[in-house]
């Protein structure tokens, strides 16, 4: 071969290798991009509303409208007694897993309200799963002689998690006296959670005002309720049920039949988002027990609280009921607070000095979400 046939020959090896290596590069990069795209998949919307369970009268004024991850209801209700649910089927169609940050739910009338069950914010959908949703309405107000027709209207907020792995956040530990904040109010810890647990024990560190109680309040200024108040017992309150009169009415210490466990779970549980909340023991939101002052906050009830060494929390935000029961049928212990120190007192059911302090078991995804 010549000299020049050499040259030549050199030549086109180096070009040959070089489209080579051009064309392994090109495919690696269409294979790469071809893969992040599929992983990049993304579609979650609203495929199914059925209206559920009616009560009284109760009903829909038009059929449910839905579109993507939002969701009208049209309804009517005249009694305090009227409910209405839908069951709303949600899918996740990506290729990914999604986390919900919000649900919002509006109504355009006050005299009705919604809530909502099956899904709480920081909840995780899988990749293809389903989840299934009830939005419950009822009617909210005085006994009104004319329908009140309204719209309810939901707004879900997704967003997508890398990787599709499903892994948020890892639940954190918290020990007692730890300060939570969730809706805008300060919380405390009453029970140790390690960070296997779900959910977190808290009492809100404020008594509830008398614009959050309403007409559970025993008066204008007084931002107490009487534990248990009736027209026909030994109850006297703001409302003028002021006879004294016992027959009939024993046992009325029963937290069960309290007029505070109507109101948190009936009304105030409703400004929480009860998604949020975890049921323990029959209970999502209740009053703190008198075996919890003594065994996890190591108050001695026979000592006031300084000299028993009960943390400062616990004391110096005004009187409250506890939910357990003094000796008679009428009484029920409660904490005087008096400011800088506070004593563990038993108190007649009708007693309106005290006010209301709840605790939740509240989910952590809620108050990552916050």
């Amino acid at each position: 071969m010549t000299l020049r046939g050499v040259i030549v020959s050199f030549i086109m090896t180096i070009v040959l290798s070089i489209m080579v290596l051009g064309y392994a590069a090109l495919q690696q990069r269409i294979d790469i991009e071809i893969e992040a795209t599929v992983d990049s998949t993304y579609r979650v919307e609203i495929t199914k509303v059925q209206e559920g369970t009616v009560t009284g009268n109760a009903r829909s004024t038009n059929a449910p409208q839905y579109n993507g991850l939002n969701a009208s209801f049209y309804v009517g209700l005249t009694n305090t007694t009227d409910t209405i649910t839908f069951n709303i089927e949600i899918t996740n169609y990506s290729t990914v897993d999604i986390k919900l940050n919000e649900l919002e739910i509006n109504t355009t009338n006050n005299n009705i309200k919604a809530s909502k069950s099956g899904i709480r914010n920081g909840d995780i959908m899988l990749a293809g799963s389903t989840k299934n949703i009830t939005l419950k309405v009822k009617y909210n107000g005085e006994q009104q002689q004319e329908e009140q027709i309204g719209t309810v209207t939901l707004n879900f907020n997704f967003t997508r998690l890398k990787g599709g792995t499903g892994e948020v956040a890892v639940d954190n530990s918290y020990s007692i006296g730890d300060k939570v904040t969730f809706k805008g109010s300060d919380w405390y810890v009453i029970e140790d959670s390690p960070d296997t647990q779900d959910y977190v024990v808290l009492l809100k560190e404020n008594i509830l005002t008398n614009s959050q109680l309403g007409e559970y309040a025993s008066s204008e200024n007084s931002n107490n309720v009487a534990f248990y108040y009736s027209n026909t017992c030994h109850l006297a309150n703001a409302y003028g049920y002021t006879e004294r009169v016992t027959t009939g009415c024993s046992s009325y210490n029963e937290y069960q039949r309290s007029t505070i466990k109507i109101f948190l779970e009936d009304v105030y549980i409703d400004t929480l988002d009860e998604t949020n909340l975890k049921e323990i023991n029959g209970y999502k939101i209740r009053l703190i027990k008198l075996e919890e002052l003594q065994n996890n906050l190591g108050w001695d009830t026979t000592k006031n609280a300084t000299s028993s060494g009960a943390p400062n929390w616990m004391y110096g935000h005004g009187y409250f009921w506890t939910m357990t029961k003094s000796y008679g049928d009428l009484r029920i212990y409660s904490v005087k607070d008096y400011i800088d120190t506070a004593v563990v007192d038993n108190s007649g059911i009708n007693d309106y000095y005290a006010g209301v302090r709840p605790v939740i078991n509240l989910y952590k995804s809620a108050i990552v979400s916050e």
